[in-house]
């Protein structure tokens, strides 16, 4: 876990969240304390602040981003999430940029460099991952954010593969289950036989649920519009159901799927297959659209 090169996060009542022992700690400091804030608005730091609310406490979620789940969620998905953690008690700030965390009267504050100030009995940092790169780097092995990689999860050094969290694969690592495994078994594909199997890269795949809200994101959900680029929306925030696709060149290259658990698997089908559903576009953004049947058409 990264933890911010901030003044102040050595202090005690401060915590990073990757050991079985760090879970511990942090809950039972907080059976001593009335609230919390988690710095990073992401996976890892909502089910945090989500854990800590079940435990009683009022919690402020700091991201440095304009919204949360920056990289899931699009601006009309994160703003039905933010409603539904402040009905919770879950506290958001949003584009808060922190930059130091102080002892005040006995709390801990988190000073941000607009100058708002938040203060809570203890502070858990949730703001991403870092790669460990010293045994690769005392190796020699070629390095940007992670270890690179081609497309057999083959290093710059011979006999030498990498997979999992610390390998970077044409600019991204991952950060996820789904792609360490997927990773691991086309790396010893390749180890037991020389350049058998490529690794063309895992379908981002996230799934949160917080007190009966469920989301799910597939592919690439998040991104921009442009030229080549359909989105489609279907949104009934007082039912709690959004759903984004995203087509191009006649595919389903993406989605957000808020209150619509039926049709995650049919849609992460339609995705993997690269199915062309240029023909029921207009008929997609409907709410009765049955992505299980043409899903199944033709498999």
């Amino acid at each position: 876990p990264y933890t911010l090169p901030l003044e102040g996060s050595e202090l005690p009542g401060v915590f990073n969240l990757r050991t079985l022992d760090d879970a511990r700690n942090i809950a039972t400091h907080a059976d001593t304390v009335p609230d919390a804030i988690v710095i990073g608005g992401g996976l890892l730091g909502l089910e945090t602040a989500h854990s800590l609310h079940l435990r009683g406490k009022k919690t402020t979620v700091i991201e440095v981003m304009r919204r949360l789940l920056p990289r899931q969620l699009d601006e009309a998905a994160s703003d039905m999430l933010q409603a539904h953690r402040e009905i919770l008690g879950i506290e958001g700030l949003k584009s808060a940029d922190s930059e130091a965390i102080r002892v005040e009267n006995g709390s801990l504050c988190v000073h941000l460099k607009d100058s708002r100030r938040v203060c809570a009995g203890q502070v858990i940092f949730s703001a991403g991952i870092r790669p460990r790169l010293e045994l690769p780097q005392a190796a020699g092995l070629a390095l940007e954010k992670g270890v690179q990689v081609d497309d057999y999860l083959m290093t710059g050094a011979e006999d030498v593969f990498a997979a999992g969290d610390v390998c970077e694969h044409r600019g991204v690592i991952y950060g996820i289950i789904p792609a360490a495994m997927e990773q691991a078994r086309a790396a010893a594909q390749n180890i037991l036989s020389h350049r058998s199997t490529p690794y063309q890269g895992t379908m981002p795949s996230t799934r949160l649920k917080i007190a009966g809200m469920e989301f799910n994101t597939l592919g690439e959900a998040v991104v921009e519009h442009d030229g080549a680029l359909t989105v489609l929306r279907f949104e009934k925030p007082e039912s709690g159901v959004y759903r984004r696709l995203n087509i191009k060149d006649g595919k389903i290259s993406g989605a957000i799927l808020l209150g619509e658990n039926q049709n995650v698997q049919p849609v992460r089908h339609l995705i993997a297959s690269a199915r062309d559903v240029s023909a029921y576009v207009e008929e997609m953004a409907s709410a009765a659209f049955d992505f299980k049947s043409l899903a199944s058409a033709g498999s």
